[in-house]
């Protein structure tokens, strides 16, 4: 029987022993494959400029063994169904009207359509260390950005899987800093939690999403939720029936990233030329929420929950509020445990770091988180007075241990015994918020140092 095999330079081919292509008789067999370059970095930065490169290599190999010979078959894999806009643009594009038979498969759930670590340089530390364990860091937006990219830099260099920003008024605009970030960074997932359709349009965080999914290769996660009340108010805006209007909102963001107008979702005041000139559909939705039907509207809207649990043994309890959502089982489903991390050497100065955070926000973390804590909003009246009057050292000694308990706060060594207990009750995601330590940064490289090496043992 005549057979030639077609070998690329490829590192992989040589690695796994296969050779790109091989024509038995008259018929050639193409091996999988991707978009990825020779150190495994994407090279498009979405769904359809992949395809499109993929389909270029796949024909130049039936080229080069067979000229003028009919592809007759193709499967694409992908790892989200959302995706298959894009690559049946590409696919139609280099066929023609030599219509070959076609399957395309979802491979992964939603929680891999951002692809923020398929085909990357360097791995995650979690997959690194042999865990199944996903971490992240959140920081807010009042970090001078000089300290912010460094930050992101050693996160990046670390394994850690995300790095999320909060969008808060009158400090320092995500938006501008993920494009800062992505230029400093090459394989972390880099997202904005949250953004909020009071202060911008759907239409305005759908341009957002998708500009920010190409500019940084595919990392980026979009973050939406209602806010807080008392920030809203504080430029004007009544927050109006939370629920609703960030239904709307998410229905019309995940519609526009699809390419199709949120008319067509039946969302009133949408004309059907509303549709986004590139869409970009594997960008993946969280929504930020703190009472149980915020999370189950995020459980059945969104690819993950950006959920602040606190104290972050609260997660079993939250998990079950947003599956109350869920119409079918989502096995990739991300809900991380977003704590509010303080760590230091000194266990004095994590407590004064962290005290400005819960004086200042504790009031304004809802009554249901509050509620489910066995506390209520007027409980940090004395630790916000302090804080006013006397500085965070003032702030720490009026927190109570009850509130203490709602962070994770403490040495390196206190905080591997509270995250060891979270793994050992489930959790898979650990999201390790602000203020870190009295110096974030130097939180960051103990986390990657001390604290995740010890939850792989």
């Amino acid at each position: 029987m005549d057979i030639e095999r077609l070998i690329d330079d490829a590192p992989w081919s040589r690695d796994f022993g296969y050779c790109r292509a091989l024509r038995v008789g008259d018929r050639i067999l193409v091996s999988g494959t991707t978009a990825s370059d020779e150190r495994g970095r994407p090279t498009a930065p979405d769904t359809e400029g992949q395809t499109r490169v993929i389909l270029q290599r796949i024909r130049a190999a039936v080229e080069a063994l067979a000229p003028g010979a009919v592809v007759v078959r193709t499967r694409v894999y992908l790892t989200h169904g959302n995706e298959w806009r894009g690559a049946g643009v590409a696919h139609r594009e280099a066929f023609g009207d030599t219509l070959p038979v076609n399957t395309t498969v979802a491979v992964g759930g939603s929680g891999a359509r951002a692809c923020w670590w398929r085909w990357r340089p360097k791995r995650s530390c979690s997959r690194e260390r042999g865990m199944t364990l996903r971490t992240s860091v959140r920081v807010n937006n009042d970090l001078e950005p000089e300290v912010l990219v460094e930050l992101a830099r050693r996160a990046d260099a670390g394994g850690i899987d995300q790095l999320w920003i909060s969008h808060d008024l009158h400090l320092e605009s995500a938006p501008a800093l993920i494009g800062t970030l992505a230029a400093h960074t090459e394989r972390i997932g880099l997202g904005i939690g949250i953004a909020n359709p009071y202060t911008q349009h759907p239409a305005e965080l759908a341009m957002l999403a998708a500009t920010s999914h190409r500019l940084t290769g595919g990392r980026f996660a979009l973050g939406i939720g209602a806010g807080a009340e008392g920030f809203l108010r504080s430029v004007g805006i009544d927050r109006e029936r939370p629920l609703a209007v960030t239904r709307a909102a998410v229905v019309a963001v995940r519609a526009l990233l699809d390419g199709r107008s949120p008319a067509q979702d039946g969302l009133p005041g949408w004309s059907h030329q509303a549709v986004l000139a590139r869409p970009a559909p594997e960008v993946p939705l969280y929504l930020g929420a703190t009472g149980p039907r915020m999370r189950a509207l995020g459980g059945e809207l969104c690819d993950g929950v950006l959920a602040l649990m606190l104290p972050p043994e609260a997660h079993q309890r939250v998990r079950a509020e947003v599956e109350a959502g869920w119409t079918e089982p989502k096995p990739s489903f991300d809900l991380p445990v977003c704590m509010w991390l303080s760590m230091a050497a000194d266990r004095e100065a994590a407590h004064v770091a962290l005290a400005p955070k819960l004086a200042l926000y504790g009031p304004e973390l809802g009554r249901h988180l509050l509620a489910a804590a066995g506390m209520a909003a007027t409980d940090f009246a004395p630790a916000r007075e302090a804080l006013v009057t006397g500085g965070a050292a003032a702030a720490a000694a009026a927190l109570t241990p009850r509130m203490l308990r709602l962070a994770v706060v403490g040495t390196p060594t206190e905080v591997v015994v509270r995250c060891r207990s979270l793994v050992s009750g489930g959790a898979q995601h650990l999201s390790f918020g602000p203020p870190l330590g009295p110096d974030p940064v130097e939180a960051v490289d103990e986390l990657v140092e001390t604290v995740l090496p010890s939850l792989a043992h």
